[in-house]
C-alpha cells in the first residue's frame, strides 16, 4: 500500500502545481509579497525605500524566484513552485515524525499522512507568496534536521540557520528558535545546545549588520513594531483557539460524550487518565465531523487543542518522559506561531504537523475506527479537494467560470485564467496605465500592478491600506497629490468589497482622502481616476 499513497502524493502535487496554478488571480494578497520582491529587484531596499512590516527574508527570497523564472507566465511558474514547496514542508514533518515515531511499527503508513496533510493545509490557500509559508518551510528543514537523532556538531549550524531564516520571516516565529534551543538542550545537553545558541547568535549579528548598512536599525525597528499588542497576541493565540467552546451545547455533547466512552472503556476503576486519553480524540473526531461540514479553519484550531491535551495527558497519566514529547511539543509551538495573525488566525497551513502528532501519540487508541487501509482518508482527501479548490476558490468564482486567459494583461500572467469581472477590471487597469503614463498609483489594493506593467510605485508602499501603512497617512497622501501621479482608485472600495472593513476609513483612510479631497478628472467602469488636490 505504501507505493499507492507514495504516487498518490506525487500526482497530488503535481496537479496542484500545473493543473491548479492556472486559476484565480484576486486583487490583494495576490500580490503582497510580490510586490516587495519587485522593488528588490529593481534596486530598493526596505525599511529605508519601502514600508514593510515583517522582517525581510520572504520578500528576498521570493525576489530570487522572480528573478531567476522566466518573465512570460513567470506569475503562473511562481505559483507552482509554491505548490513545490509546500509539498517539501509536508515531506519534511512527516519523515521527521516517522524518525522520531516510527510510523511503520505503529502500522501508519507516512505517505498517506503526506496526502492528507498536502491536501487539508491547502484548503483555503491559493499558493501566493506568502511569509507564513515560507516560515513553516524553514522550520520544517530544521525540524526534519533534529529527527537525527544524536546530532554532531557539523549539522548545528544548519539548524541554527533554518530556525533564523524561519524567525525572519515573520514575527510570530520568534519563538522558532528559542524552542529548538530548549529542545537541543533537552535531546543533546548543554555543549550541544551551546554551539547551536553561538551559531545563532552569529546569524543574527550578521543579520543586523546587513540591515543597519540598507536600512538603519531605527527604521527597522519602526516599520516592524507597533501593529500587534500584547492584547492583540492574547487574542489570536489563546482566546480564539476556545471560541468554539462558547457554544454551551456543544461543549456539553463533548464532555458527555467523552464521560460515555470512559464508562464504557474504563479499566481497572481509572477514569481520570482515561478521561484524559479520551477526551482528546473525542474533539479530535469533531474536528473530522468539523472538516467534512467545510469548517476547515475551525477544524484545525480544535484538532490543535486536542493534541496540546493529548501531549499534556501523556505527560500526567502515561508517563511519557520530555525528551519523547518536545518534537510534538515544537510541532505545536510551529502551528501555533503560525496561526498568529490578525488576517489569518488559524493553523491549517501546518495541518500535517497536527495530525501526524495525533497519530503518533494516539493510534494505537483510535485504529478500532479506521479500517480498509486508510479508505477513509482517501475519502477526505478527495471531497475536501474537490469541494474546496472548484468551489471555494480564494476570493475568486468557482472554476468552471474562470475562462478568461490573463495574458491580455500582462506576459507575467500568461496560463493564468480569472472570473471576466476580474478580467475586464485589469484590462481597465492596463488602458488606464497606458493612458496617464508611468506615474500612477493604484488605491487602496491591486498591489501587485507595478509589477504587472514593469513600473514602480512613488510611494512607499503598493498596498495601502491601514494596517500596511505604517499609519503615516499625511505622508501617503502628500506624495499621492503630487500632479505628476494620477490615482486609480477602485470604485468596488466606495461600492463595498467582499472582506474589507464595512467602515472605509477604517479599512484606507488614504484612499478616503483621495476620493473626497483630489480632484476628479476621469470616471471608468471599475476606476475613478484623481489628479492632485481640489
Amino acid at each position: 500500500m505504501s507505493n499507492i499513497f507514495k504516487y498518490l502524493f506525487f500526482v497530488l502535487v503535481l496537479f496542484y502545481a500545473i493543473f491548479l496554478s492556472q486559476f484565480g488571480f484576486e486583487n490583494w494578497d495576490t500580490g503582497y509579497i510580490t510586490s516587495f520582491s519587485w522593488r528588490i529587484i529593481n534596486g530598493q531596499h526596505p525599511y529605508s525605500d519601502f514600508f514593510y512590516k515583517f522582517p525581510p527574508v520572504s520578500i528576498y527570497w521570493h525576489a530570487f524566484w522572480l528573478k531567476i523564472l522566466p518573465e512570460n507566465g513567470q506569475y503562473y511558474f511562481t505559483r507552482l513552485v509554491n505548490y513545490i514547496l509546500f509539498a517539501l514542508q509536508v515531506y519534511f514533518t512527516v519523515n521527521a515524525f516517522d524518525k522520531w515515531f516510527d510510523f511503520q511499527n505503529l502500522q501508519i503508513d507516512k505517505w498517506a499522512i503526506m496526502c492528507l496533510g498536502f491536501s487539508i493545509s491547502l484548503l483555503d490557500f491559493p499558493a501566493f507568496a506568502w511569509n507564513t509559508i515560507d516560515g513553516l518551510l524553514f522550520a520544517s528543514i530544521a525540524f526534519y534536521l533534529m529527527s537525527y537523532r544524536n546530532q554532531n556538531d557539523a549539522s548545528l549550524p544548519f539548524i541554527a540557520f533554518f530556525c533564523i531564516l524561519s524567525a525572519l520571516t515573520k514575527q510570530s516565529f520568534y519563538l522558532v528558535p528559542m524552542l529548538f534551543f530548549a529542545w537541543i538542550l533537552i535531546e543533546n545537553g548543554i555543549k550541544k545546545a551551546l554551539i547551536y545558541l553561538g551559531c545563532a547568535v552569529i546569524l543574527i549579528a550578521v543579520y543586523f549588520i546587513f540591515i543597519a548598512q540598507i536600512a538603519g536599525l531605527e527604521n527597522y525597528v519602526r516599520l516592524t513594531t507597533g501593529e500587534t499588542h500584547l492584547s492583540g497576541l492574547i487574542y489570536v493565540g489563546f482566546i480564539e483557539y476556545y471560541s468554539f467552546f462558547s457554544n454551551l451545547w456543544i461543549t456539553l455533547s463533548i464532555f458527555l460524550t467523552s464521560i460515555i466512552l470512559v464508562y464504557l472503556t474504563q479499566k481497572q476503576s481509572k477514569p481520570l487518565p482515561n478521561f484524559g486519553k479520551i477526551f482528546p480524540l473525542v474533539l479530535f473526531a469533531v474536528a473530522i465531523i468539523m472538516c467534512l461540514l467545510f469548517e476547515f479553519k475551525i477544524a484545525s484550531r480544535i484538532a490543535f487543542v486536542a493534541l496540546a491535551i493529548m501531549v499534556v495527558s501523556k505527560f500526567i497519566f502515561e508517563k511519557y518522559n520530555l525528551k519523547k514529547l518536545f518534537p510534538v511539543i515544537v510541532a505545536l509551538a510551529i502551528a501555533w506561531s503560525a496561526s498568529i495573525s490578525f488576517g489569518y488566525s488559524y493553523p491549517i497551513f501546518y495541518s500535517t504537523a497536527l495530525i501526524a502528532g495525533i497519530l503518533a501519540l494516539s493510534y494505537t487508541d483510535i485504529k478500532m475506527f479506521i479500517s480498509g487501509k486508510y479508505i477513509s482518508i482517501i475519502g477526505i482527501v478527495v471531497f475536501c479537494f474537490g469541494f474546496s479548490n472548484i468551489y471555494r476558490l480564494y476570493r475568486e468564482k468557482p472554476i468552471p467560470e474562470l475562462t478568461h486567459s490573463m495574458q491580455a494583461v500582462s506576459p507575467k500572467l500568461m496560463f493564468v485564467k480569472t472570473s471576466e469581472e476580474n478580467f475586464l477590471k485589469h484590462m481597465e487597469l492596463k488602458k488606464l496605465v497606458e493612458k496617464y503614463g508611468p506615474n500612477f498609483i493604484v488605491a487602496p489594493s491591486i498591489p501587485a500592478a507595478h509589477y504587472l506593467f514593469n513600473k514602480q510605485s512613488t510611494l512607499p508602499a503598493d498596498w495601502i491600506i491601514n494596517t500596511e501603512v505604517n499609519r503615516q497617512y499625511d505622508l501617503f497622501v502628500t506624495l499621492a497629490s503630487d500632479k505628476k501621479n494620477y490615482v486609480f482608485l477602485e470604485k468596488s472600495y466606495i461600492t463595498g468589497e467582499e472582506m474589507s472593513l464595512p467602515n472605509r476609513r477604517e479599512h484606507s483612510e488614504i484612499s478616503w482622502q483621495i476620493y473626497t479631497t483630489f480632484h476628479k478628472v476621469d470616471e471608468t467602469k471599475y476606476f475613478i481616476i484623481y489628479n492632485g488636490l481640489q
